[in-house]
């Protein structure tokens, strides 16, 4: 979420701000719903829907809202076009550029793009985690040559990098088969 958070605001959030985790639980809680209810549509048309999940779905979209709404305020009043910083400055940039002449550049378009990104960056991510803690846990045999391939060529005294990518095959496939 923080890295969602570095590309679309400019920043990251500490794991303690409470309004972060807040709308972190929001975006859980909002999935769940969903998912347990059946119901695929588009948040912005749960309101239209009746029954308990839609209303939940629909108040925990407005958290999440609330909170993008809360960002893109705080950009325009500390706006400056000569220090383009994230994609809400560039977003701005554009929408002053083109001066309500478009469809895009508006500010549902600005809620549309921050929220898409945030559902593609950040909840797809903790599923493929999931997904591969599963796997482990279901395939000890995997888990432990994961875990063989990882001390022989890095160890138990420092944490891996890009540079060990090339000589831990066996981990990179198992990652690939949980993408």
């Amino acid at each position: 979420s923080n890295v969602v958070c570095s590309l679309v605001f400019g920043r990251r959030y500490n794991y303690d701000d409470e309004r972060f985790r807040e709308m972190l639980r929001a975006w859980e809680d909002m999935l769940i719903v969903i998912v347990k209810s059946k119901i695929f549509f588009s948040p912005r048309w749960f309101r239209f829907i009746p029954g308990t999940a839609a209303k939940e779905v629909h108040r925990l979209s407005e958290k999440i809202s609330k909170f993008i709404r809360d960002e893109i305020k705080t950009h325009r009043m500390r706006f400056d076009e000569n220090c383009i910083n994230d994609l809400i400055d560039t977003y701005l940039f554009e929408e002053q550029k083109h001066h309500g002449e478009t469809e895009i550049f508006n500010e549902f378009g600005i809620m549309s793009m921050a929220r898409d990104l945030f559902l593609a960056g950040t909840e797809t991510s903790s599923t493929a985690l999931y997904w591969a803690i599963l796997f482990m846990i279901l395939d000890p045999e995997i888990q432990e040559r994961v875990q063989n391939e990882i001390d022989e060529v890095v160890g138990r005294d420092r944490k891996p990098n890009g540079n060990d990518r090339d000589k831990l095959p066996y981990v990179e496939a198992v990652i690939e088969e949980v993408l």
